[in-house]
Parts: C-alpha cells; sequence; structure tokens
C-alpha cells in the first residue's frame, strides 16, 4: 500500500529533525586564540573583526597569507641561524589557523541551521488540517504531562 502524502511528510519531518539535532551538537561555542582582530599589514590600524566576518574566502585568503608568512620568516630565520619563532600580531600561526576553522566552523553551521529551518518551512505546507491537528494535539498531551 502506498504511504499517504501526511506519513510521508512526517518522515522527511523525522529525518530533518535528525539533521537538526547534529547541527546543533556540532555547533558549540570556541574558545578563541586570538583576539580576533586580523589586518594584512602589521602596521596598520585598519583591522578585519573575524567576529563579523562571513565570507568564507577571506578566511581562506587569511589563513592563505599567513601560510606564505610564516614559511618566509622560517626560511629567513634558517638562513640568519636564528631560533625565532613566527607570531603575526601577537600570536602563533597554530592561534591563527584554530580560529579560522573554528570560524568557518561556525559560519557553516549557520547555514545549514538556515537550510534546515527553509526546509522545515517547505515541509509544513504540505502538512494536512488534520495531521496538523493531531501534532498540536500530541503537543499539547505532551505539554500536560510535563506540567
Amino acid at each position: 500500500m502506498a504511504k499517504s502524502k501526511d506519513e510521508i511528510v512526517q518522515e522527511l519531518i523525522q529525518k530533518l529533525k535528525i539533521k537538526k539535532n547534529e547541527i546543533l551538537e556540532a555547533e558549540k561555542k570556541p574558545v578563541w586564540k586570538t583576539n580576533l582582530s586580523f589586518s594584512f599589514d602589521e602596521s596598520s590600524t585598519n583591522r578585519i573583526n573575524l567576529n563579523v566576518i562571513t565570507d568564507l574566502k577571506l578566511l581562506t585568503s587569511i589563513l592563505a597569507f599567513l601560510n606564505v608568512k610564516e614559511e618566509s620568516f622560517n626560511i629567513a630565520a634558517k638562513t640568519l641561524n636564528v631560533k625565532e619563532k613566527f607570531t603575526y600580531l601577537g600570536f602563533s600561526k597554530k592561534d591563527w589557523e584554530e580560529d579560522l576553522i573554528a570560524k568557518c566552523n561556525k559560519i557553516q553551521i549557520n547555514e545549514k541551521k538556515a537550510e534546515a529551518k527553509k526546509l522545515e518551512e517547505g515541509l509544513e505546507k504540505f502538512i494536512s488540517v488534520e495531521e496538523r491537528e493531531r501534532l498540536e494535539l500530541l503537543a499539547l498531551t505532551e505539554a500536560i504531562e510535563k506540567f
């Protein structure tokens, strides 16, 4: 026997709930290693606030820039036979890298949350009046039982 539209919608809603829970589990507040204030010029006071950046390409460019700077620094330190450690704006490349990874993850999680919400809204349009009433009754029953 073929599934009804409401059964198909309910299965999809359950799958979406599982995905949303996976997103919530992946979402954890990062512990930042840097001050999240970046500039491509160390002497510039014009800084990029990484807290507000949502451009993954810019974050990638920052890491690429730091990779080149670190590599050049290490070659120069070896040539001069000095044991200096690379830092940029007072932080190690590893600290910058960890913050950039955390920021990219945060952006991607927010994108997935927005996509899940859009899908959920789309599915809700297909729920019949009877099924919507049944779901509301279930929600009320659960609320009363918890009360």
